[in-house]
């Protein structure tokens, strides 16, 4: 298995077939389904919408994988104390971490699903109120990042591909030097 870094991650969204457009949309529903919906859940609303909004489909299953095994401890924790603020029913990360629990020792993801789907109304609902707000903001900056950086990795592209065929153009029609 390949070590992941993030200059591979960009050479294969900036490589991925399609408009860039299509490209920003996939970044942003992966973005957007990946903080609204609980791990478990994710893959199939993903790729409805992104079927639904031609978006790039490989973009949108891997950006929703922001909330992975590994970054939900930190992820839902903040995503729910984000939530309670903003409904005005503040909670603490010591409320937050002991109700988090079950999920941390939840092994695979069907078992996450279900102690998350057990963790009551109130966590539920802060839930996603933090994943629509930190969802909708990643999704309209994944949207316009991702669709700007595409466009412009594929005119430099161009651009270098036209100076290599005139420099190849220049040395075929000169002929010998007398």
């Amino acid at each position: 298995m390949k070590k992941f870094s993030l200059r591979r991650l960009y050479f294969k969204v900036m490589q991925q077939e399609g408009t860039p457009e299509s490209v920003g949309r996939g970044i942003a529903i992966g973005l957007f389904i990946g903080f609204i919906l609980p791990i478990g859940t994710q893959t199939f609303p993903a790729l409805f919408l992104a079927f639904l909004f031609k978006a790039n489909k490989a973009l949108t299953w891997l950006f929703t994988c922001v909330s992975n095994p590994a970054s939900i401890f930190i992820l839902y924790p903040i995503q729910c104390y984000t939530g309670s603020l903003l409904i005005l029913r503040p909670m603490s990360f010591a409320d937050l971490n002991d109700k988090f629990g079950a999920i941390v020792q939840a092994e695979g993801i069907k078992e996450v699903a279900l102690a998350f789907w057990n963790l009551g109304s109130e966590i539920m609902i802060t839930f996603f109120v933090g994943g629509l707000f930190y969802g909708t903001i990643l999704a309209i900056s994944g949207y316009w990042l991702g669709s700007r950086l595409v466009r412009l990795y594929r005119a430099r592209k161009e651009k270098k591909r036209q100076e290599r065929r005139l420099n190849a153009s220049g040395r075929q029609g000169a002929g010998p030097s007398i």
